[in-house]
């Protein structure tokens, strides 16, 4: 739902450098979860981040612990979690998972997390125990690693995308509509990842498009298109990289809309409004980018609403609200943006949840709990912010 590799706001420290020794572009599958001969980057380093899932949520603390809850009837909370019959049950409260990560993104029924050594490993929903969506599906197998000298990596449907130290973007699983951007339609599942391009330094994927900002902040957009969602004007998927916006220092998919902001700090939506979430005050479907704020660091896109945080430490929602996932103690679904909290440095909207941590270090969730994902232990939905204890 969110670019996620410590993106934090500008009064944050928020820079991460992965530096590894390893030359391999792939290490094949591995269920060892032990390090390859990297160097690695001191826990103190870290800087807390959040990843809400689709019905999951992720938090890596500051000594890069990967904590988990909510959803995992496929395996998507990895190790640590008691297993029946081979999947996992729903955890109500967090859950430690591993160790020594920098960056999770979470899939619909998958999981991936970047370790400091810059590893890529992955568990829940995997094809063949290595790569995702194929003929064979296996539920929670032990973490397995993927990719070496990865440095950001996105989860979303059907398809995943990483990015490695060089600035190669690699992706693999299904390509319907054109979802890796290689220039085929995609009816076969890929399953050895493939490079799309170069110059890549962060990427966004969700429900059949992709998005990567390339090192001259130009973003870049491929993909299923029909709400226009992909920004360049029409309705039309896209099989291959096309060029939208200059100037892009984050961007953020949504199921059918996209927040993009720019090195001014002004924030940008497209595609789907039904709901409002694009934050423009209106319900009219954009194909193009509309300016939507001022000040932002940080913006995240859920199923049909969005989170951003500006520059004062304040967190901003709007659109859809069926379960409280804006947090302003409503179900009112809201066009324009609403303040909810303030001394906020990291967010991330889920399926129908929210997540937030403060300057103090607290984390906060709120939204649809029918499984856990807000973490106070019970499956109540909050429709205002609720402060997690991580144990």
């Amino acid at each position: 739902m969110k670019i996620n590799y410590n993106k934090k706001a500008n009064y944050c420290i928020c820079v991460v450098i992965i530096s590894v020794l390893v030359s391999a572009v792939f290490t094949g599958c591995s269920n060892d979860n032990e390090s390859v001969g990297a160097q690695t980057i001191p826990p103190q380093n870290l800087i807390a981040t959040v990843e809400a899932g689709m019905n999951s949520s992720f938090y890596i603390d500051s000594d890069g612990n990967l904590w988990g809850w909510g959803w995992n009837k496929f395996g998507e909370l990895g190790p640590g979690v008691e297993r029946v019959h081979g999947v996992g049950p729903d955890q109500l409260t967090p859950n430690k998972i591993m160790e020594n990560v920098v960056a999770v993104s979470a899939g619909q029924h998958r999981t991936m997390a970047i370790k400091d050594d810059g590893n890529l490993w992955a568990w829940g929903i995997i094809w063949d125990y290595c790569y995702e969506y194929g003929s064979q599906i296996h539920p929670q197998p032990p973490p397995v690693k993927l990719m070496e000298d990865v440095i950001y990596v996105s989860a979303g449907l059907a398809h995943t995308m990483a990015v490695r130290a060089d600035g190669s973007l690699w992706g693999w699983g299904r390509n319907f509509n054109g979802a890796l951007g290689d220039g085929s339609k995609g009816e076969e599942t890929i399953i050895i990842p493939i490079e799309v391009m170069g110059d890549v330094i962060a990427v966004a994927v969700e429900n059949g498009q992709s998005m990567a900002i390339r090192t001259d902040g130009s973003l870049w957009a491929w993909g299923f298109n029909e709400w226009g969602q992909l920004g360049d004007g029409t309705t039309t998927n896209r099989l291959s990289p096309v060029k939208i916006m200059e100037d892009v220092t984050d961007v953020s998919m949504g199921t059918g809309h996209t927040m993009a902001i720019r090195n001014d700090g002004s924030l940008w939506a497209w595609g789907a409004n039904n709901f409002g979430q694009l934050g423009d005050s209106t319900d009219i479907e954009r194909h193009y980018p509309v300016k939507v704020m001022e000040n932002v660091v940080a913006v995240s896109a859920g199923h049909a609403h969005t989170v951003a945080l500006k520059s004062d430490g304040s967190l901003w929602t709007w659109g859809l609200n069926f379960s409280g996932q804006l947090g302003d103690d409503t179900e009112i679904h809201r066009h324009s943006p609403v303040k909810i909290m303030g001394d906020v440095i990291d967010i991330s909207a889920g399926f129908d949840h929210t997540m937030a941590i403060t300057s103090d270090g607290s984390v906060w969730n709120w939204g649809k709990n029918q499984f856990g994902q807000v973490g106070d232990g019970t499956t109540t939905s909050r429709r205002n912010p609720t402060r997690i204890e991580i144990n």
